[in-house]
């Protein structure tokens, strides 16, 4: 993360996209005490591949964040959805070393699937999903979250 991005996670508050997880997950605790698994779906990367450098420490972060998922929730089988980085190449300089970590996660992390996104539509920015490609970002979600739940 480099150091604007930081100053804007951070906002002299600690981190502040990490801990609306965890209320939202207390929150779904009260509806729901005992879910029978806990998958969580990840769709990021494209900033760390926008520019050289944050992409060199990809993996670490990924892995530190998915150590601290399951350690806070409680969880130490969380199963981690990852939607696989896929913006122009053109203007995201670092975007095969992304890739490369986001592979090395699914491979070398336990209970870490990667989720392709090749074909999917966009706007016309190249890097967020249209609707109909929210849509099968959202179905290729479900078919790795439904080929890799415990059977019931």
């Amino acid at each position: 993360v480099d150091a604007r991005t930081r100053k804007r996670i951070l906002k002299d508050k600690g981190v502040e996209f990490y801990q609306p997880i965890l209320d939202q997950y207390k929150e779904m605790l009260k509806k729901h005490p005992k879910p029978a698994s806990v998958t969580f779906c990840w769709m990021q990367g494209e900033r760390d591949a926008l520019f050289e450098g944050p992409a060199d420490e990809y993996f670490e972060n990924l892995e530190m964040l998915i150590a601290a998922l399951r350690r806070n929730l409680a969880d130490a089988n969380l199963s981690f959805l990852l939607g696989l980085a896929n913006p122009l190449p053109a203007r995201y300089l670092d975007l095969e070393a992304v890739q490369s970590a986001q592979r090395r996660a699914a491979n070398d992390i336990p209970a870490v699937r990667l989720v392709e996104t090749a074909g999917l539509t966009k706007h016309a920015d190249g890097v967020h999903y249209d609707t109909a490609g929210v849509l099968e970002l959202g179905r290729r979600f479900a078919d790795a979250f439904l080929a890799t739940r415990p059977a019931s």
